[in-house]
């Protein structure tokens, strides 16, 4: 599973830095095995990269640009 704290830690480090104003989320896992075959934790794996990974980018990049001003304000 992806380890949120450690990137809890590096937001405050890498925010003053760089400020996306887009976010592509490129990240996932896949597997060729056909899925009956596959070890569940194979699955897990899988689904914890392509979910987890793409939803606290996305938290992480929406807490941010929160606080970002707004063009006009």
């Amino acid at each position: 599973m992806p380890d949120r704290k450690r990137h809890e830690r590096l937001v405050p480090l890498v925010a003053p830095v760089v400020l996306p104003d887009v976010l592509v989320n490129n990240e996932g896992a896949a597997s060729m095995n056909a899925f009956a075959l596959m070890p569940l934790s194979s699955v897990r794996r899988i689904t914890d990269t392509n979910f987890m990974g793409a939803a606290i980018v996305t938290h992480g990049a929406i807490r941010l640009s929160a606080d970002r001003p707004r063009v006009g304000s």
